[in-house]
């Protein structure tokens, strides 16, 4: 028993780790999550949603294509109910993200707008940064659409909170595409 609890606590640090290098180094925390993915048998349920939500956002990050909805559903799905209001953003963040690459923009845009609605911008740990992306994708599709108006609201959003998360390459990308 006291080797289990010891090999829990090593899989906790592993997604930590994953966590803490997620934002600059991508392929890294995926190639962490993937090996603790060999032990996901393990995982209580509340851990392996986690993992699962940490590694999508990985897979998103270093641009891999979802070929399923499946999953990124199955954890926005938990998360509706188990998060906090920025996981429960970044589940609705990615499962849009995955109806968008098969081509489901209004369902994209519905995951997005939950998303956005999800958050909790009073709280102290709101991240923005995440908040920013959402709307930055919600305008990048209302640009595909040639819904400009549209896209220029969200992608002022998308500027307002990228400022306020300190993403400043985020914003500065954003102002590229009002003009």
């Amino acid at each position: 028993m006291l080797t289990a609890c010891s090999e829990r606590r090593e899989y906790v640090s592993m997604l930590e780790r994953a966590k803490a290098v997620m934002n600059d180094r991508p392929d890294s925390a995926l190639a962490v999550l993937d090996s603790l993915g060999q032990h996901e048998s393990e995982f209580g349920k509340g851990f392996r949603m986690r993992y699962r939500l940490h590694r999508l956002n990985a897979l998103n990050k270093v641009d891999t294509l979802f070929r399923s909805t499946d999953e990124a559903k199955e954890v926005a799905d938990y998360f509706d109910d188990h998060g906090t209001p920025n996981e429960q953003m970044l589940a609705y963040y990615l499962l849009g993200r995955a109806y968008y690459d098969h081509g489901e923009a209004p369902m994209a845009l519905q995951c997005y707008q939950d998303a956005a609605d999800c958050t909790d911008t009073t709280a102290a740990d709101c991240n923005y940064a995440q908040l920013a992306r959402v709307y930055g994708q919600m305008a990048q599709i209302f640009y595909e659409q040639g819904l400009y108006r549209q896209q220029l609201v969200y992608g002022q959003q998308s500027v307002k909170y990228a400022w306020k998360g300190k993403d400043t390459l985020l914003a500065l990308g954003n102002y590229e595409q009002e003009g």
